[in-house]
């Protein structure tokens, strides 16, 4: 039976095959036409024109087939094949040379190979790209290469970028605009399918990445061996005795591949995977729950076991918090639950379970957080905002390269507060990091390709560009006319009114952009210099080249400041601090100052509560000291617990401080604007954050259970290595001091796969509206640092009850695919004086238990009127890798005691 032959592919694009070589298309308007995705690569470079205008023209055909086609996925599915036959191009380097590629994407295994122009390898050594790592497509010339061309070059309809995690842009340039066009939209769809995995943390698509990874020859198939090789990359400890039995469980068709091999296909390789990562933790969780339904059901078997309504409404309730009526139950279990039989009479089985407890709402974040759901129409002054520091910077702060991609990324990732540092230059003004060896990008190009196309691409709440002016008068002219050609009626120019009380709000100022610089009071023309990294001049680099640059630099003095540019600045207007006393008096709230992290640190220390009150009047921004040359971070928990609002990072570094700062803005939808804790935007308040004591009802007591771990990958840079990750868990509490806290797990040796922990970690939270968590999760080595797994940090208001999943980050911020660890989580009001005797009562009973753990028998034993039990877990912690233990546990108490075993 010949596939079906889509109008745009008549030529030689698609070959007729079998059925067994067709893949059919997902259910849409096409029902189940088959179309082959095994393309022959076209490499006659006028065909491929005429195949992708082909394609262009059916997709905007009249005819209400076409037309449908157009408006669903199975449009975006017919390019992607096309895109599988390959496509000629001129890829443009960094250093502007040019060489020609023939790029072609291969869909299963989500990889962009490519070759040059006389000879193709083949096989896995063909060089690749993965588009996992594609975080955008830009169409026409809108990266600092494409800046950096000849005007007129490469025709712009042409050209695109591929944007990619750990690398440099690849700029291309097609033979025509519809193939550009092609390429462009078929990448964006990609991208939305790399998302929707993340969001979905989808298992099956994380296992079946692997298995296309490791199906080196593409038949589809793996061999025992191949097996092996791909358990040892996915960190999974076993004998190969097992593992053949296992195997041999799951071969179910008994192929054989051309060697005589036994081979699974991708579905029984799924069946493998399962059998060996069975989540024993979440199996006995189920029983508990559904231990109750079963009792009344005799001669039922474990296996048949389920979850009545009531038992999920009752787990649902009394364990996780929820408020669920048997009406959302019966909805829950009908989209969790994957067996027809179980969804008819409304049971959850133990998958439904998993699946239930693998969900978004089931993670440790609030999913509710992830909308907008705080008050937007506060003053700004009232808010945190995500800025960024040196934003054009995307390396360290002396040698490294100034790009407009620093400013995309921070703008896509919610950034609210992006920095210019702009000075004269040849061809207009240029931005770069002054009196450094860093390179110079255009005014112009942040503005035209980054700005204008970006601002709002996130959140539509107002965008603030903070100026460092060091232009002349002319170049500052053309700066504001830049400004206004490119940003129009995006750019705030109201006049503002003296008079005013306080700032307007993010939802006034909702699609705006405002200008932060110095501004001219009337009848004066020259201003203070902005504040800026004064600190610069004590850096310690040992450059010669790098320090007689900065000996260059001048004390701070007058400039002369261009009305043009001064009349766009608004509500944001900068000026030197004072001293607090000062904005009290004669301050107004559209003007606010700048603070290096030393200035600010030493004013918490002095004056913690004159700070608190300060923020409350005027915006303060913080940026980090000029020592910091590598571009690390300060740590920015003092400067919000002031209620600073600016907290300006470095954003190019993924440090413990950045991963921080993003999982702060992750809340309320990652729109760049935090609401600050009343205490902190009351006129009258008197809080101070150095305090020693706070209000007993803010108090919060904390117990955390860290259960286990899942799918835990290898550190980065280590998915090669022949060792076996031993996991453990470190919990860090951050906010006022007293609050501050960590605790670590044990290490479980060879095990990324499935550890189990089983350690209850307790803390007490006195201001838990300013704190914060981070989950970090290393690789325990006894000769080298410790590497980090992965990482999740978020406010602790966030934090939900009962048994939940922390999806693991890398330090980045990517989705490490479904690695995660599974805890118990406990929160309650609490003052600290009741945490601090109910933890004294405890250390007395662990002090009387110590005294009697000879005593304990094979049963139980009774202490103080309460029976004391032996834990059955000993030898399932010994199987993984622990040193064998008793555990003592109190029921009544939650108190478990472990001991070594002799």
């Amino acid at each position: 039976m010949s596939c079906f032959k889509a109008p745009w592919a008549t030529l030689s694009s698609i070959v007729n095959k079998t059925d067994e070589d067709c893949e059919v298309v997902p259910a849409g308007p096409l029902g189940d036409l088959q179309v082959d995705s095994r393309l022959i690569m076209i490499k006659d470079r006028k065909q491929r024109v005429n195949d992708a205008i082909n394609l262009r023209k059916t997709l905007q055909d009249s005819s209400t087939m076409w037309r449908t086609i157009a408006s669903h996925k199975s449009c975006e599915e017919f390019i992607l094949t096309f895109l599988s036959g390959g496509s000629w191009f001129i890829k443009i380097t960094d250093k502007l040379k040019t060489y020609k590629r023939f790029l072609r994407f291969e869909r299963q295994k989500k990889m962009i190979y490519y070759d040059g122009s006389k000879k193709r390898t083949r096989g896995k050594n063909l060089p690749r790209y993965d588009a996992r790592d594609i975080v955008d497509v830009r169409q026409g010339h809108q990266t600092d290469v494409f800046n950096k061309c000849e005007p007129g070059k490469f025709d712009e309809s042409c050209c695109f970028s591929i944007i990619m995690t750990g690398r440099s842009p690849i700029n291309l340039v097609a033979d025509h605009p519809e193939i550009a066009n092609l390429w462009v939209r078929g990448l964006k769809f990609q991208i939305y399918l790399n998302d929707r995995m993340q969001r979905l943390h989808d298992e099956k698509l994380w296992i079946t990445d692997y298995f296309h990874a490791a199906d080196t020859n593409g038949d589809g198939n793996l061999e025992f061996e191949e097996v092996c090789g791909l358990l040892q990359r996915m960190s999974v400890k076993m004998s190969r005795k097992e593992a053949r039995v296992k195997f041999n469980n799951a071969d179910k068709d008994k192929t054989k591949d051309l060697k005589g091999n036994d081979t699974l296909n991708l579905e029984e390789f799924v069946t493998f995977y399962h059998d060996i990562c069975k989540r024993h933790e979440i199996e006995e969780l189920f029983e508990q729950f559904a231990s109750r339904e079963r009792s009344s059901h005799s001669g039922v078997q474990a296996s048949e076991s389920w979850m009545s309504i009531e038992d999920v409404q009752h787990f649902m309730n009394n364990i996780q918090g929820y408020n669920y009526s048997k009406e959302l139950t019966k909805h829950l279990i009908e989209k969790y639950e994957p067996k027809m039989s179980q969804r008819m009479q409304h049971h959850l089985s133990k998958n439904g379970f998993l699946l239930l407890l693998s969900s978004n709402m089931m993670n440790i974040r609030n999913c509710e957080h992830n909308e907008v759901y705080q008050d937007m129409t506060q003053p700004l002054t009232s808010y945190f905002i995500s800025s960024s520091h040196n934003t054009y910077l995307i390396e360290d702060q002396l040698r490294g390269p100034s790009s407009i991609e620093g400013y995309i990324r921070a703008l896509m990732s919610g950034c609210r507060c992006v920095e210019l540092d702009c000075w004269d230059g040849d061809n207009g003004p240029q931005v770069y990091h002054g009196y450094t060896l860093t390179s110079r990008i255009l005014f112009k190009d942040i503005i035209e390709d980054a700005i204008r196309v970006y601002a709002f691409f996130k959140t539509q709440y107002p965008l603030i560009l903070s100026l460092e002016n060091h232009c002349s008068i002319e170049q500052q002219k053309i700066m504001a006319q830049i400004l206004k050609d490119n940003l129009g009626d995006m750019l705030h120019t109201d006049p503002v009114n003296p008079d005013i009380k306080q700032l307007p709000s993010p939802e006034q100022l909702k699609g705006k952009i405002l200008i932060k610089c110095r501004k001219l009071p009337a009848g004066v023309t020259e201003v203070a210099e902005e504040d800026s990294d004064d600190e610069m001049n004590s850096t310690t680099s040992d450059d010669l080249q790098v320090k007689e640059m900065l000996n260059q630099k001048k004390k701070k003095g007058k400039i002369k400041l261009a009305p043009e540019l001064s009349n766009l600045v608004t509500y944001i207007q900068s000026v030197s601090f004072q001293g607090f006393a000062a904005v009290r008096k004669q301050g107004k709230p559209y003007e606010m100052s700048s603070y290096s992290e030393k200035k600010a640190l030493k004013l918490i220390d002095d004056e913690a509560g004159e700070f608190v009150k300060h923020t409350n009047l005027q915006i303060c921004r913080i940026y980090p000291a000029g020592t910091r040359t590598d571009s690390s971070n300060y740590n920015p928990i003092d400067m919000w617990n002031v209620g600073c609002q600016l907290v300006s990072l470095n954003f190019q570094t993924p440090d413990r401080q950045m991963q921080l700062f993003r999982g702060k803005f992750k809340d309320n939808g990652s729109c760049g604007y935090l609401l600050k804790p009343s205490f902190l935007t009351d006129p009258n308040t008197s809080f101070n954050p150095r305090a020693e004591s706070f209000p007993e009802v803010w108090g919060q007591a904390v117990t955390m259970q860290i259960l286990s771990g899942a799918h835990l990958p290898k550190p980065e840079g280590e998915e090669n290595s022949s060792d076996l990750v031993d996991p453990y868990v470190k919990l860090e509490v951050y906010g006022v001091k007293e609050d501050c806290a960590e605790f670590k797990t044990a290490a479980i040796t060879d095990n990324g796969l499935n550890p189990r922990w089983g350690e209850t970690f307790e803390f007490h939270l006195s201001v838990p509206d300013l704190a914060m968590l981070r989950i970090n999760v290393k690789d325990y080595q006894t000769l080298t640092s410790n590497d980090m797994i992965g990482q999740c940090s978020f406010p602790a208001h966030s934090l939900q009850q009962g048994y939940r999943h922390i999806k693991l980050e890398s330090s980045e911020g990517i989705a490490l695919g479904p690695a995660s660890i599974f805890v118990h989580v406990d929160m309650r009001p609490m003052s600290k004086a009741a945490w601090l005797s109910r933890r004294t009562n405890s250390s007395i009973r662990q002090r009387k238990l110590s005294g009697v753990k000879e005593m304990l028998g094979n049963s139980s034993l009774v202490v103080n009127g309460r029976s004391i039990s032996r834990d059955s877990t000993t030898s399932d912690e010994s199987s993984q890798g622990r040193v064998p233990s008793t555990r003592l546990v109190d029921p009544n108490e939650g108190l478990t005691l472990t001991f070594p075993t002799s």
